[in-house]
């Protein structure tokens, strides 16, 4: 649905057919056997595995993660699945998604669905990847889905994914034995100069980029200068819900390298 607006694609791209994995696994399993991988980092779509976000597993979807993690085993590859890599149902995201703690209930029932399902295969869990780039590029400055610009109000997406990884870990603990973890994106930081102004703008980046999601899942608590933000304290519960609708064009930024604009 965001790729769909118009302006948010520069050349109007969708995820629609992609690399067309759902009808190509087989072939393509069969180039990581020929690479020699033994290991295979994949994600699960929330949306095609739950549609709308509740309810029982969708059957279609549920047979194509079998096919594709029995062909894996198959071929002496071991399955690493991430439940969530920045797919999320629309219906869940018109009920407000990661601003809402009750996105944190979803996601747990649909961890359950999953580890019920899965968890007798999988080699190792992630249950959210790269939950700083949804909050940061998706929520605070609106370059990716869901398109918002809530600046420090974004905080309250990165509080409800990370308390859906506490829940969704323990239910994954309750059902598999396979190693349980969260894949963020985390990176060394270092000031560009000498001066004051340059240690400020490092440390408030290495808060923002590692340790807003490091420290509630290593130490129990978030940094205080993060809690600080405007915004950060928002009541959600108040918030709109989501609806899609025509969004402005994304700003227009400059690659620097793979992992940087500005």
């Amino acid at each position: 649905m965001f790729a769909a607006t118009p302006a948010r694609i520069a050349d109007g791209s969708s995820g629609r057919i992609a690399v067309d994995h759902y009808h190509r696994c087989a072939a393509d399993l069969k180039l990581l056997a020929d690479l020699g991988a033994t290991g295979y980092r994949m994600s699960l779509s929330w949306s095609r595995l739950q549609p709308q976000g509740r309810g029982p597993a969708n059957p279609a979807g549920a047979a194509f993660y079998d096919r594709l993690i029995d062909l894996l085993l198959d071929a002496g590859i071991a399955p690493f699945v991430s439940l969530h890599h920045r797919d999320m149902p629309l219906e869940v995201m018109e009920r407000g998604g990661w601003l809402t703690r009750a996105t944190s209930d979803a996601f747990t029932d649909y961890a359950a669905l999953a580890a019920v399902a899965f968890g007798d295969r999988v080699a190792a869990w992630a249950t959210i990847d790269e939950p700083l780039l949804e909050t940061a590029y998706g929520y605070a400055i609106g370059i990716d889905a869901p398109g918002l610009a809530l600046l420090g109000g974004a905080f309250q997406a990165t509080h409800h994914q990370l308390l859906a990884h506490g829940r969704a870990a323990a239910v994954l603990r309750s059902a598999s034995t396979a190693p349980i973890g969260i894949v963020n994106r985390h990176t060394t930081v270092e000031p560009a100069r000498p001066g004051a102004a340059d240690r400020v703008a490092a440390r408030f980046y290495d808060l923002y980029h590692n340790r807003q999601f490091a420290d509630p899942i290593l130490r129990g608590e978030y940094p205080a200068l993060i809690l600080a933000m405007p915004g950060a304290g928002t009541d959600v519960g108040r918030a709109a819900p989501y609806r899609h609708r025509p969004l402005a064009p994304a700003p227009k930024v400059r690659e620097i390298n793979d992992n940087v604009r500005i």
